[in-house]
């Protein structure tokens, strides 16, 4: 059985968004009707670079918007429902920044070092799952490409915002943010 920390599945940024780009994030929530189903068949929205770029994010995380992010997702899961285990395959999503818009005490992301697919990964318990913190004065990288499922089990909707680049892969991103000394901790 492997069960061993890899170090490999998410990590903890001590990097926070303002509160200012918190609200425009909620503002383009609360006015937007144009929300695109993703395979999952969950509602998403979507930025492009230079959208983000016009948020006024400041500080270092705007230095990687410039240089690596493509995307901004805003992930919705509604209440009572769950993401099934997944890796981020269809659209290239190699590795994910998520930091949440406000604190869901009944929402869970789970992050596994399993390597089967998804049909496997539910009949086996030889693997460690992690569950991620999600402060809300951090953002958290998560390896895309690691199987991963989120589990809503609040009563509101669940929003996630996800800073996606797919020019880096996680363990060059890793390296990206420890030479900014802004790794906290790794799973």
């Amino acid at each position: 059985m492997d069960n061993e920390l890899t170090y490999d599945l998410f990590s903890e940024l001590n990097m926070a968004l303002s509160d200012s780009t918190i609200k425009s994030i909620q503002r383009i929530i609360d006015d937007s009707d144009n929300w695109e189903w993703a395979k999952t068949n969950l509602p998403n929205i979507y930025l492009k670079n230079n959208e983000l770029l016009d948020m006024g994010i400041a500080g270092p995380f705007n230095d990687f918007i410039k240089d690596w992010a493509s995307t901004l997702t805003i992930l919705k899961v509604p209440p009572n429902c769950f993401v099934p285990w997944h890796i981020d395959v269809k659209i290239n999503r190699r590795c994910v920044i998520n930091t949440p818009i406000k604190l869901y005490p009944n929402s869970y992301t789970l992050v596994t070092n399993a390597p089967t697919s998804d049909q496997e990964l539910l009949k086996t318990l030889e693997y460690n799952t992690f569950k991620m913190p999600y402060l809300l004065d951090k953002m958290y990288l998560l390896n895309s490409q690691k199987y991963h499922s989120v589990f809503n089990f609040d009563d509101t909707d669940r929003y996630v915002i996800s800073f996606c680049s797919e020019m880096l892969n996680y363990q060059e991103a890793c390296k990206y943010f420890k030479d900014k000394n802004l790794i906290n901790k790794q799973w």
